[in-house]
């Protein structure tokens, strides 16, 4: 059975490829299938700079919580909803500058979640970079899972949290000792996103992987980013060098949902 990491390289390699034609430029192709968007009442993400005491939470624990809160005071949550089987691959809205010899690929991948089986959204930019080949994994129009709080305050986005759910049940291969650390900030396109170094070494099949990944929500779209190569690699220029395609995100967010308006 393969593996989600195998999976994933299989999107990234053999895609024949919406990879766009293997073009390098700024603007992702549009669908021609119009995914379902559904409301999902949440509060919005606020990333800390101050890093948190734990590396790694307990995705499994039940909250009870300690009281009640109207949780129709509280914005929407866009989430995305695309059937794998009917062949949908979405190009997420945002504009991302590739750099010569990358390529880009999209696909819809079924997953079994901790709270059942969901479709996750998935874009796959690749290419050289000095000292090895970078990738960056884009999640993105997905439900956050994180356990509400007692109180609005608390908030019910957590993107630290699903990123790293989504790290291990997503990303990476099965049986790799995977890693991370704790929360810091990063940004995308500009805006501040919240999210941790990770790594995945000594796996069955695939090379040993490291990098980061930075989440945000933008007007109501949840956002997760991994940027990964070659450990050695990213102790030299690889990462600034994926930090800049990061940099040249251009979110259409509002464009998109005016285009598909969300339903319910």
């Amino acid at each position: 059975m393969k593996s989600r990491f195998l999976t994933m390289l299989w999107i990234t390699l053999s895609l024949t490829l919406v990879l766009a034609g293997c073009n390098t430029g700024t603007t992702a192709s549009t669908a021609t299938t119009a995914p379902t968007l559904s409301p999902v009442p949440t509060s919005s993400a606020t990333p800390s700079r101050t890093p948190t005491a734990e590396a790694t939470v307990d995705l499994t624990a039940e909250v009870t919580p300690e009281g009640t809160f109207d949780l129709s005071a509280l914005p929407t949550q866009i989430i995305v909803t695309v059937e794998p089987i009917t062949g949908q691959r979405v190009p997420p809205p945002l504009d991302i500058t590739l750099p010569e010899g990358w390529a880009r690929g999209y696909e819809t991948v079924l997953l079994q979640d901790l709270d059942g089986i969901r479709t996750y959204p998935v874009a796959v930019y690749t290419g050289p970079v000095t000292g090895g080949t970078g990738t960056i994994y884009l999640v993105w129009g997905f439900a956050n899972l994180t356990a509400a709080g007692p109180t609005a305050s608390a908030g019910l986005i957590n993107l630290w949290s699903d990123g790293l759910r989504l790290w291990r049940l997503l990303i990476t291969e099965t049986g790799c000792n995977v890693g991370t650390d704790l929360q810091r900030e990063y940004t995308v396109g500009g805006r501040t996103a919240v999210g941790t170094q990770v790594s995945a070494v000594d796996c069955p099949e695939l090379p040993n992987v490291a990098g980061w990944f930075a989440g945000l929500q933008v007007d109501g779209l949840n956002f997760v980013f991994y940027a990964t190569s070659d450990p050695q690699a990213m102790l030299g220029p690889a990462a600034a060098e994926m930090q800049g395609i990061l940099d040249s995100v251009a979110f259409r967010v509002t464009d998109y949902l005016t285009a598909t308006p969300p339903s319910g």
